[in-house]
This record gives structure tokens, C-alpha cells and sequence, in this order.
């Protein structure tokens, strides 16, 4: 077998044809539409070649806008190592350069750009709750779910109340219904899982495969079965969270077939900071950064209604950093979680962002990635639920409310519950993250934040350090000499 066949059927590649096979039947209406009504018994075999050529053919329409998404990452992820640059991450970093570059020239140009990113645009946003799917874990809830409701409750209104003060006020956006996968690719990643699964058992080496195959069933599962269950249901169960318990279900049976524990799996699936092909999450996560960058094309798309409510996005976001980072102290100390977890959850922001903060107060950054995550998580579960109980109606103060207290991962969310707010969830989330980074530059505040929480900051820390090696004595050091041939001396110094 050449180098190059072996280099085709290794783990790495088999899980990015993978994902590739996994958007293609991503216009689901059209593809629903089929199955139903092959369904019926005649012309299956006729519909689904022609079906799926419709389906390759749209796929390979995305990859050329997704390719330049991940080519302008990478660039300027390099550019900012060679010149040192931590302040803001790359990906919203090109957010928002994108979206200036956008309203920068003409209306035309602009549009010929915004016509060839779309395909990928639409990949990219259909599958975006998925690129946070391995990075679910569990941390101390009860502090952060206090800290959820406070922020989304406030930051609506005083972002209702500062959009009363600006002259645009509400204007309704168009939004288009949601859709959902199709029965066909359920089918499909179902069988492609038990088949994995065998795989994986037989030989362990193959296990990455069945991890993807498996995550990305259950998203598809999740997704799907959110539209069959009762709206009540939905209002307090993201589908998210039928694909974390669906995959943990997954890798517990696997782990009791080969007599694996769960953690070991888990530690396996998702290696942070390692490289792309390290685990199989970090694949699906990859693609976050490039979806990050999309969020630009939705500003530019929404612009003349972002503009006018410019005072409500900026004071909205600004508060919900300033009151989030300071009651997420105060109810981590009223909780009595420990050190290490009331460090963890201090910062606020998207996962980049907030691994910024922590370096500022000493938090341990894989703990803080979690729980960005698991902040981003029940936001996204439980947001909806508490804007509809506060009877806040307006799309600008629901998606800064969101962006700011739920992150990306909330604002994802929107996307598909709430669509009319999801381009003011993504400035919001993105000021928001901003405006906590540049708190946590400034030492009073910084030092008051952690005073909330009972911490002692860094810097006062080591000054106090230094201050009681100052004050101790220096202990004293004996000399002996000889004075003579048979007289030894000792002095001391």
C-alpha cells in the first residue's frame, strides 16, 4: 500500500470526509421533502441519485467561502504571534475587521462578496452549536444559574431602557423559519455509529471515528427530536443538552463493552490546546473560529438596524460585563465553592477572550474554557424561558442580554429560537467580552473583583510577599579565620 493510500485511510482523514459527508444534505427542506415522498414506495431509487448530485453540488459550493474563512484565521492568527498581539483573538479580531471592510466599500462590491461567502456562511451557521459540543462538561452550577438570570434580567432592561433614548428605536427584521435536519441523515449517522461502534470495539485504534460519528448523530438527533417535542418542553430543554447526554449515554456503553472508564474516554475526545487532529473534538472545535469570523456577514446584513441602536448596544453590553464579573464573585463566595473554582468562573466572555482574563488573576485556563462553556451551555437552555418571563420583547435588549450573559454559545442559540435577535447577540457577545478584558487590565477593578469573591488579587499577593522577606531579618553568617597556628577565631557577620 503506497504512502499516499495510507495516508487516506488514517483516522485524521476518514473523520474529515466524514464532516464533509455530514453537510451535504444540509438544504433539509428540499431533502425532507424527498424522503417523504419516496416514502410512499415509487421512484426512491429514481429521486435520491438525483438528490443527492443537488446536495454534492450545493456542498461544493461552500467549501471555496469556508476555505477563505480558515485561510484569513490562520493568517491572522500568525501575524499576531510574530507581533505579540494577546489583546484580542483572531477570530473577533476578523470579525469585526470583516465587517468594516464590508460597509468600507461600495454597496455593489460588498454585495458581490457577501453572494460568494454565502454557501459557507450557511454551513457554518446550520452547524454552528455543534462546534461547542465537546467542550460540554460540569462545574458548580448554582452560582453561575444566579448569575445567568441577574444578567439576562438586567442587561435586557437597561438595554429596553437606553433603546428608549435612541432615536432608530425597534425595527422589525425579516427572518426566515428554522429548519431542521433530515430523517435521512439521522438514518444515516445512526447507522454510520453502530458501525463505528463495532469498529471501535474490534480494534481501538479506530475509536476517534466512532467519537465524531457519535457526536455528530446525537446533535442531529437532538436537533431533529426539538422539533417533535411539546413547546413547553423546549422552552426548558435545549437540544443541546439531548446531545451531551446522548453522547456521554454513547461512550458510557462503549466504556462498559471494553472496560474503559469515562474520564479516560473524555480526556481522549477533546485535547485542548493540542492540534487539530489530536482528538476528535478538537476537529468539530476547529471550525468555530471560522464560524466566528462569519458573524460579520449577519452585522453587515442587519446594519441599518444595528446603526440606529448603537447607545442601547454599547450601554447594554458594557453593563452586562461590569454587573456580570461582579455577581459572579459575589454568589461563587455566597455558594462556598472553592478557590480554584471561583477563579475559574470570574472571567466573562468568549472562551479566547476569557483565557485572557485569566491570566490576569492566576485562573487555571482549562477550568475557565470549561466554564465559559457551561455558562454558554444553560444560557442557551434556559435564556429563552427568561426573557419570555420578563416579558422583554424587544430583539435588541433579548440579544444583547443573551451575547452578554450566554456568550457564543447562547448566541448560537438564537439563531435558531430567536432569529430577529441574533445579529444584536453577536455585537453583543462581542462588546461584551471586550469590555470584561479591559476591566480586568485596570488593578482597582480588578482588585475589587476579587475582593468580591474573597480572593487575594496576584499583585497584592506578591507585595505582601516581598514585604515580609523585607522585614525579616537576615540571619547571621559565621566567619572562622585563624589567628595563628593554633588559634581559630569566629566573627559574626
Amino acid at each position: 500500500m503506497s504512502a499516499r493510500s495510507r495516508e487516506l485511510q488514517s483516522p485524521e482523514s476518514v473523520l474529515c470526509i466524514q464532516f464533509i459527508i455530514a453537510s451535504w444534505p444540509l438544504y433539509s427542506s428540499q431533502t425532507c421533502q424527498a424522503t417523504s415522498s419516496d416514502s410512499s414506495g415509487d421512484g426512491s431509487t429514481q429521486n435520491l441519485p438525483s438528490m443527492m448530485v443537488k446536495q454534492v453540488s450545493k456542498l461544493l459550493d461552500s467549501v471555496p467561502s469556508v476555505a477563505v474563512l480558515i485561510l484569513l484565521n490562520t493568517l491572522t492568527i500568525k501575524v499576531f504571534k510574530k507581533f505579540g498581539v494577546t489583546v484580542i483573538p483572531p477570530p473577533l479580531f476578523g470579525m469585526f475587521s470583516l465587517f468594516a471592510f464590508l460597509l468600507a466599500i461600495p454597496e455593489t462590491a460588498a454585495s458581490k462578496v457577501v453572494k460568494f461567502f454565502n454557501p459557507g456562511v450557511t454551513l457554518l451557521n446550520r452547524f454552528l452549536p455543534l462546534f461547542y459540543t465537546p467542550a460540554l462538561v460540569v462545574l458548580p452550577l448554582p452560582a453561575i444559574v444566579c448569575v445567568i438570570f441577574a444578567s439576562y434580567s438586567s442587561t435586557a432592561f437597561v438595554t429596553t431602557g437606553l433603546q428608549s433614548l435612541a432615536k432608530g428605536g425597534e425595527a422589525e427584521l425579516e427572518t426566515s423559519a428554522p429548519k431542521t435536519f433530515s430523517p435521512f441523515l439521522e438514518r444515516l449517522w445512526a447507522v454510520a455509529t453502530a458501525v463505528t461502534f463495532a469498529g471501535a470495539v474490534a480494534s481501538p485504534t479506530t475509536l476517534p471515528i466512532f467519537m465524531f460519528s457519535a457526536t455528530l448523530f446525537a446533535f442531529i438527533a437532538g436537533n431533529r427530536l426539538s422539533y417533535v417535542l411539546p413547546k413547553a418542553v423546549n422552552n426548558s430543554w435545549h437540544y443541546l443538552m439531548t446531545a451531551f447526554v446522548l453522547v456521554n449515554a454513547m461512550f458510557a456503553v462503549y466504556g462498559a463493552v471494553v472496560g474503559k472508564a469515562q474520564f479516560d474516554l473524555l480526556r481522549a475526545y477533546l485535547m485542548p490546546g493540542a492540534g487539530i487532529f489530536a482528538a476528535p473534538g478538537n476537529i468539530i472545535m476547529y471550525f468555530l473560529a471560522p464560524a466566528i469570523w462569519s458573524f460579520a456577514f449577519g452585522l453587515y446584513g442587519r446594519r441599518k438596524t444595528l446603526f440606529p441602536n448603537w447607545l442601547p448596544i454599547i450601554g447594554g453590553s458594557f453593563w452586562s460585563a461590569f454587573s456580570g464579573v461582579f455577581m459572579i464573585a459575589f454568589f461563587s463566595k455566597l455558594f462556598g465553592a472553592s478557590e480554584i473554582l471561583r477563579l475559574a468562573v470570574l472571567p466573562r466572555g468568549t472562551a479566547a477572550l476569557a483565557v485572557i482574563q485569566a491570566g490576569y488573576i492566576g485562573a487555571s485556563t482549562a477550568f475557565v474554557t470549561a466554564a465559559t462553556v457551561i455558562t454558554g451551555m444553560l444560557g442557551a437552555n434556559f435564556g429563552k424561558t427568561i426573557l419570555d418571563g420578563l416579558k422583554v420583547k424587544s430583539s435588541c435588549a433579548r440579544g444583547v442580554a443573551t451575547g452578554g450573559a450566554a456568550f457564543t454559545l447562547g448566541t448560537a442559540a438564537l439563531a435558531k429560537d430567536d432569529p430577529s435577535a441574533f445579529p444584536f447577540g453577536a455585537l453583543g457577545m462581542a462588546l461584551m467580552s471586550t469590555w470584561a478584558t479591559l476591566l480586568y487590565t485596570v488593578t482597582p477593578v480588578r482588585n475589587a473583583i476579587m475582593s468580591t469573591a474573597g480572593l487575594t488579587p496576584p499583585g497584592i499577593e506578591q507585595s505582601a510577599q516581598r514585604t515580609v522577606k523585607k522585614a525579616a531579618p537576615a540571619p547571621k553568617k559565621t566567619i572562622a579565620f585563624t589567628a595563628g597556628p593554633d588559634v581559630k577565631v569566629q566573627r559574626e557577620m
